[in-house]
């Protein structure tokens, strides 16, 4: 159980007005929750934290104040013109001091001098009693301590991306099996021709075609080298597809409908897949009609959806758009559609080919043989980077179709029975990986859009941004994946950051796919000459714009607001001033912001108005991925969160209390994974953690990526969040998560829509959402399907032309 501290204990407010509402919080006694009271000496453990707790603050205040004093002090000397600085550190100084007194002088110093006297009166040193007293304070320690706990800490692998597949070595029987439909053939055709690349062999079955079709069939046969066999009278498509498998010998088999369309390296990428696991028996593409394999949508009105191609684009271009898309997954799934199949020949040779007798009429006879090679022990994939256009079967009419589909399915589950073939279409419809798939595809032509509006307009502009970072984090990764979206329409785009953190910087980014300046902030100066806008990212780097005022064209000055970053200092601090001058330091300042959450706050705090972009994700990066190269078996409920045990805004005790209490609720039903601390920060052994969890680190942003694909719950119990890009990126990887409602996440985060929406000052209110989601399966599923369909339209494209018409638009240098 939970163990909150005595009512009657009240501790000192810490330098944050969010951790004093955290521990005032923490304080009150859960109701209603069937928990037995306290124990006295556990309560007494908990006043002796909240001491041990004042006690660091203070410390920590001063290491602060230190820390501070020393920084500029070294800038005052480098920059020699620190007279008006010196004051300010020296009336700091004297604040600080006169702080300092004020503690000694406090009720709470004396009592702490008094006890201190007292025990040295009482337990002398080296007296049984001290003795006692020592091995009672290590017991403290023990239960307080981290020491052991190197087991709970794990690696998580970072994303990795597949190469492009090159041209495939072995042979290809192409068996295309025809009845009729002439026009539709003829495009077939002429696409394999165009996109197919050797060695492979076509094999044509014609199933007693009518003349005009036959006569084509013929001649093509003649004039491209092909085998033609052909049956006087139609036998029907299961039939004809075993001729064409009898007749090929090669180790690869692939059956194509007529009436497709294939796309450039349909073949080799498709092969590739196969090749990449030898027990993948069979593989199939994504098409516009294809049941599972259908992309944007699967169903529309009770029928598999026709997803016709958009206005101006090809089959050709949806292929290239999804190659340029895909993260090449290659998704273990329980079945595959028939109208464009690549085989092993190992599995037929094996298992046999379609089964004549069950499912001659058509039909059904697809889903058999993948039912079968599956009991066989082989995999099913589908090669996600490949597209076939596919325009239905022209044989039968809609109603014909879905009568054959009927009867073939009741004939499919005698032979196999209804359970798996319910397991089966479950998985379909509902894994994850293939809803992340659709929704992708669906933003893929609006994304071609944005960037092709930001071509037309800002190609050849040149942007600077300032960033100096040292370690990965959620801000500098915005930043740089809308980098990159600027620069796919056009624009040149260069990053900013301090020559002191360029080793750190590259260890963080080894692969920085975009120029990265290094220097002092005096430099910024001249560099900015060459750029037409410069944009500061932190609070603190707004005033190094101060030189673009002498250039004789300025760029123009910007401002990205990730954040209303005054709620990171406490008040007192010379930080929060800084922070808040930092939004109106230059009247021609441009400021632009993620959420109207913020934008509000800027505005309320200093009259500035910012224009807001919108939240954006990395969707490429952050999407369902698969958890294994088999398909995914039931295992504890993941349960992840960032800990940040020194920001009091992010609630770090107020995680690890209502996780610990799942973890005590649920024993083995549940796994608890915590990101974004180590294990030697002190301030993490003094936050709850008597309870199984694992540990990942810091994590870079692909690390995060991984390990967020393989949870399905992500908990922000912050006490706010300007955006809540960790939150934004566990629903792009398919997690349900729980947010505050007070902040930006709210702007994409819709209560019981898409995620839960809750009051996380209240301890409460964060367990019922949490026990809420471990205990409603359906609730999670519902949840988790429109968020991985919503996140997807907070593409980094978007707000990248938000950006560049903030900045650049309205007649502002760099546009036309």
């Amino acid at each position: 159980m939970t163990r909150p501290p005595s009512p009657d204990v009240h501790p000192t407010p810490a330098p944050s007005p969010g951790e004093m509402d955290h521990g005032t919080e923490l304080a009150q006694p859960s109701s209603g929750n069937g928990e037995t009271p306290s124990a006295p000496f556990e309560e007494q453990d908990d006043r002796l934290w909240w001491l041990a707790r004042e006690v660091e603050t203070r410390r920590m205040l001063t290491i602060e104040y230190q820390r501070e004093l020393a920084a500029q002090e070294q800038r005052i000397e480098a920059l020699r013109a620190g007279f008006g600085q010196v004051a300010e550190l020296r009336a700091l100084l004297a604040a600080h001091e006169s702080r300092w007194a004020d503690l000694e002088a406090s009720v709470g110093w004396a009592l702490l001098t008094r006890l201190q006297a007292l025990r040295a009166r009482l337990l002398p040193p080296a007296s049984a009693r001290n003795q006692w007293l020592e091995a009672l304070w290590r017991r403290w320690r023990a239960r307080h301590s981290l020491e052991g706990y190197e087991d709970r800490l794990f690696t998580v692998e970072p994303v990795s991306e597949r190469p492009a597949p090159p041209p495939h070595q072995q042979p290809v029987a192409i068996i295309v099996c025809v009845h009729n439909a002439l026009d539709d053939i003829q495009r077939c055709l002429a696409s394999v021709l165009a996109h197919s690349t050797a060695p492979y062999d076509l094999i044509l079955v014609d199933d007693g075609s009518d003349r005009a079709t036959a006569e084509f069939l013929s001649a093509f046969a003649a004039q491209h080298g092909a085998t033609l066999l052909r049956n006087d009278t139609a036998r029907g498509y299961t039939l004809a597809a075993n001729q064409g498998l009898a007749a090929a010998d090669a180790p690869w088999l692939l059956l194509l409908n007529s009436d497709t369309i294939v796309t450039p390296g349909w073949l080799d990428r498709l092969i590739a897949c196969a090749a990449s696991d030898p027990r993948i028996g069979l593989v199939g593409p994504l098409s516009n009609t294809a049941s599972w394999q259908s992309i944007p949508d699967i169903e529309d009105h009770g029928d598999w959806a026709a997803n016709p191609l958009p206005p101006g684009i090809s089959a050709a271009d949806m292929g290239a758009l999804l190659e340029a898309h895909s993260a090449r997954l290659y998704p273990r799934v329980p079945l595959l559609n028939g109208f464009c199949l690549l085989i092993r020949r190992a599995v037929i040779d094996a298992i046999g080919p379609f089964d004549e007798e069950t499912f001659g009429p058509g039909y059904g006879e697809e889903d058999d043989l993948a039912l079968r090679a599956r009991k066989a022990g082989w995999s099913l994939a589908i090669a996600d980077d490949t597209y076939v256009y596919h325009a239905q079967s022209r044989s039968y009419t809609s109603e014909a179709r879905q009568r054959l589909a009927s009867a073939a399915g009741q004939r499919l589950a005698a032979k196999h029975g209804q359970s798996l073939i319910d397991q089966s279409v479950a998985h379909c419809l509902h894994d994850r990986v293939l809803q992340g798939i659709r929704a992708r595809s669906r933003a893929m032509v609006a994304r071609r859009d944005w960037i092709a509006r930001g071509r037309e307009r800002f190609a050849g502009a040149r942007l600077l941004f300032v960033l100096p970072v040292t370690l990965p984090g959620g801000g500098a990764n915005v930043v740089i994946d809308e980098a990159l979206a600027m620069r796919a329409m056009g624009v040149e785009v260069g990053i900013f950051n301090l020559l002191t953190n360029r080793a750190e910087f590259e260890r963080a980014y080894p692969h920085m796919p975009l120029p990265v300046h290094y220097g002092q902030p005096e430099d910024l100066g001249d560099l900015s000459s060459d750029y037409d806008a410069v944009i500061a990212t932190f609070n603190t780097s707004v005033e190094w714009l101060a030189p673009l005022s002498d250039l004789a064209d300025p760029p123009v000055r910007g401002y990205y607001v990730q954040g209303f970053e005054p709620l990171i200092y406490p008040q007192h601090l010379p930080g929060y001033q800084r922070a808040l001058q930092s939004y109106t330091l230059f009247p021609d300042l441009v400021r632009f912001t993620k959420t109207e959450w913020t934008r509000r706050q800027v505005l309320e705090h200093t009259g500035a108005d910012s224009t807001v972009v919108g939240p954006s994700v990395n969707i490429d990066l952050f999407r369902p991925r698969p958890a294994g190269t088999e398909l995914r078996s039931e295992a504890p409920l993941r349960i992840a969160a960032m800990v940040r045990p020194n920001s009091p805004y992010r609630a770090p005790h107020v995680t690890m209390r209502v996780l610990q209490r799942a973890a005590r609720r649920y024993g083995d039903a549940i796994e608890i994974v915590l990101f974004g601390t180590t294990l030697d920060d002190p301030e993490l052994a003094r936050l709850p953690h008597r309870f199984p969890w694992r540990l990942a680190g810091v994590l870079s942003q692909r690390q995060v990526a991984s390990l967020l694909a393989s949870v399905d719950i992500f908990c922000d119990f912050s006490s706010h969040q300007a955006m809540g890009l960790t939150a934004l990126e566990a629903m792009a990887c398919g997690a349900v998560t729980i947010v505050p409602r007070h902040g930006g996440a709210v702007e994409f985060t819709r209560h019981n829509t898409n995620g839960l929406v809750i009051d996380t000052s209240s301890v409460g209110a964060c367990w019922r959402a949490l026990r809420r989601l471990i205990e409603r399966p359906d609730l999670r599923q519902r949840l988790q399907e429109r968020a991985i369909a919503d996140v997807c339209e907070l593409f980094p494209e978007r707000a990248a032309y938000g950006i560049l018409e903030a900045l650049l638009g309205s007649g502002r240098r760099g546009t036309p």
